[in-house]
């Protein structure tokens, strides 16, 4: 049958979309003459459509808060679904802070009729966080004892995480003692769950201690006494240097020994051959594994005793004018030990110091002197020992000086040391032109001339070459004069004694002997006056030079005496032509 059709739904025409149950009017409008129109109904049903929902859970690291899962409805086309989520996390609706594994589980409730409640599911992962270990190691100063590190675990915000610890010191579990540099590894285990194990490192050092001597004693003994101990103890607080070795030095000599089990120790010296004072100790220990070097002093005394000084005379011979060095005295000490001074009268007048040489069992005295004139002399050497109480002796011998004629090749004429082969040998004279021995040799011998006493002539500590020079001097201002003839002798007397300056005046063509030039005598004939002797007397160069030095004043001849210091030319001027 022909006809059309028009709906309503729930009395609208309008096609429904929504979810919903519709009452649906047809209503036929018949196009055949046949049928008249018509009315059906019937019922439409939309059912509301399951949202898609999406759960979001994630990964975390403990840190003390909540952490929460998120989620969302979408529907048709992706469209987002009004409505709200609850969450459960392993079946409670607490939001997760601690370490661990939930399971979430997201309740959509729709608010639009579209659409019906639903549920999504989803894992939130909290992993445990890890703990802020710090390691305290330190310093210490070694003194026997363990020293061991100490280590903290913190967590969020600082509190502390509970657990336990391990350390290792170098490797090793063993706590440390001796000095030295550990480094320290520190384990934790954690017991929260919430905080993973950790480690740190850190360092412990262990100074050598520094220990100081102390009890040194300070021994007194008296002279001749065997053998002396230096004692002390050594430690640094409650722990001291056992087994290790001590050096002490006494006098030059170093002992040694060895420290305790309580940090004592006692060196022993030798101490038969000392001479009485005080003598500084030095004691010193090298350091060790666990100790540093420290030194201490102390002091030993040795007290005099006294003793008996056995001394014996020793006669001797001599050349008038010579310079002699010999032994005028032989001495022993019952204490085997001493130090003695020596003063030595020659007989002449004159007095000198001895010198003391040899060893304690054989000493003897030893002088140096120049007798003016031939003849028998008594000598008087008085010794004292100044260590022993004062302890002393006196010897007695005596000295036969004889004469020697004058020789050839002794003698240069003043113009030789005015010229350069004279000038050299003064200057070459005991090693050089610097050296002083002949300057000393001259003030000493001839002091009114060349010493203290001759003024502007002074050659104390003059070189050679200003004793060159001096010459020169002299020779300018007179060079016949008599000052430069008896300063030429002189030097002849200098060059020809091996114990003055007998090795250059040799090289030079003199006649070098023991005795020199010094120890010949010559016949004044009519020049007696010059010396303050008779005329026609034998005296040896060494009295004539002496004689003109002892009428010198402030180094002028006969205090400026023409008519002498003629003679003194002549005389002089011929001695130096022989």
């Amino acid at each position: 049958m022909s006809g059309s059709f028009s709906f309503t739904y729930n009395g609208s025409s309008t096609v429904p979309t929504n979810a919903g149950t519709y009452a649906v009017v047809a209503t036929f409008t018949s196009a055949d003459t046949n049928y008249s129109n018509a009315t059906g109904t019937a019922t439409l049903t939309i059912g509301a459509s399951v949202p898609t929902v999406s759960v979001t859970g994630g990964t975390f690291v403990f840190d003390g808060a909540t952490h929460a899962a998120t989620a969302t409805a979408t529907g048709v086309g992706g469209a987002a679904v009004s409505g709200s989520f609850s969450f459960t996390y392993n079946g409670s609706s607490a939001l997760p802070t601690n370490a661990g594994t939930y399971a979430v589980v997201a309740t959509f409730t729709s608010n639009d009729a579209d659409y019906s409640n639903a549920t999504g599911t989803a894992t939130l992962t909290i992993g445990a966080s890890a703990p802020s270990v710090s390691v305290t190691g330190g310093t210490f100063v070694f003194d026997a004892a363990t020293h061991a590190a100490t280590a903290t675990a913190t967590g969020v915000g600082g509190a502390a995480v509970s657990g336990s610890f391990s350390f290792t010191y170098n490797g090793s579990t063993a706590l440390p003692v001796g000095a030295g540099t550990y480094a320290v590894v520190a384990t934790f285990t954690s017991n929260d769950a919430d905080y993973s194990n950790g480690s740190a490192t850190g360092t412990v050092l262990i100074e050598k201690a520094t220990p100081s001597f102390s009890n040194l004693n300070t021994p007194v003994v008296n002279q001749g006494t065997a053998t002396a101990s230096i004692t002390g103890h050594i430690a640094s607080g409650s722990v001291f240097p056992a087994g290790s070795i001590i050096a002490a030095t006494l006098n030059g000599v170093t002992q040694s020994a060895t420290v305790d089990g309580s940090g004592n120790f006692a060196v022993t010296f030798a101490t038969d051959s000392l001479t009485p004072g005080s003598y500084p100790v030095s004691v010193s220990y090298a350091g060790g594994t666990n100790f540093n070097a420290v030194t201490g002093t102390t002091v030993l005394t040795v007290n005099a005793v006294a003793g008996t000084i056995e001394a014996t005379g020793v006669d001797i011979s001599a050349v008038a004018g010579a310079p002699l060095t010999r032994t005028v005295a032989t001495l022993t000490n019952t204490l085997g030990a001493g130090v003695y001074a020596a003063t030595i009268s020659w007989g002449d007048g004159s007095t000198s110091v001895g010198a003391v040489t040899g060893t304690d069992g054989t000493l003897s005295v030893v002088g140096t002197h120049t007798y003016a004139a031939p003849g028998s002399y008594a000598i008087r050497v008085t010794i004292v020992d100044t260590l022993a109480l004062g302890q002393s002796a006196t010897t007695t011998s005596s000295a036969t000086v004889t004469a020697l004629g004058v020789a050839a090749g002794e003698t240069r004429e003043a113009e030789y040391w005015h010229k350069n082969a004279g000038q050299n040998l003064i200057r070459s004279f005991n090693g050089g032109a610097a050296h002083t021995e002949l300057s000393t040799w001259l003030a000493t011998n001839f002091g009114n001339l060349y010493g203290a006493n001759a003024g502007a002539n002074d050659l104390t500590g003059k070189t050679n070459a200003e004793v060159a020079a001096f010459f020169q001097g002299l020779w300018r201002a007179d060079h016949d004069g008599a000052d430069v003839q008896v300063l030429a002798t002189a030097l002849n007397v200098y060059a020809t004694t091996a114990s003055l300056g007998g090795t250059q005046g040799a090289a030079a063509g003199f006649r070098v002997s023991v005795t020199g030039h010094g120890a010949r005598s010559y016949n004044v004939r009519g020049y007696g006056s010059a010396v303050g002797a008779a005329n026609n007397t034998k005296l040896n160069v060494y009295q004539l030079l002496q004689a003109l030095n002892n009428q010198a004043r402030n180094g002028v001849l006969y205090n400026g005496d023409r008519g002498l210091q003629e003679m003194a030319k002549e005389l002089f001027s011929e001695l130096n032509s022989i």
